[in-house]
């Protein structure tokens, strides 16, 4: 058991809070289409980033979404995305490829997870996601 059948994963967002509403949701669109054109399964996630709602995107760790992940991030001038290992250790990554721990990625209350102001939850089953 422990870690069979987990695999390493990317989220990341192309929100920007100085966009409108609109374009942010325009440029999630044409991130989705990409991904949707190059066959890679993803999962849209509610997200919270430093008290902001965004959209993200869950995608499972390739060699062709890293590269993806990494170009989204720049063309759309994001801070950083998020790595997760098969362990849930999780690290933000920056556009200059600086890699920050920030612990593991784990399932909860979406109470605990407000007062974070950075969490992810899986619209499908309503799991509120943090690190710690």
């Amino acid at each position: 058991m422990g870690n069979a059948g987990k695999k390493e994963i990317f989220i990341f967002s192309v929100y920007q809070d100085s966009r409108p509403e609109y374009a942010n949701k325009d440029n999630h669109t044409t991130i989705m289409q990409v991904l949707d054109q190059k066959g890679i399964d993803y999962k849209e996630l509610t997200g919270v980033y430093n008290n902001t709602p965004e959209k993200s995107i869950l995608v499972t760790k390739t060699d062709e979404t890293e590269s993806l992940v990494k170009d989204f991030c720049i063309q759309f001038n994001q801070e950083c995305y998020l790595f997760s290992d098969y362990k849930r250790d999780s690290y933000l990554i920056d556009n200059s490829g600086n890699v920050s721990p920030i612990g593991r990625l784990l399932p909860s209350t979406p109470e605990h997870a407000k007062s974070l102001g950075s969490y992810s939850i899986d619209p499908d089953t309503g799991i509120y996601w943090i690190t710690e």
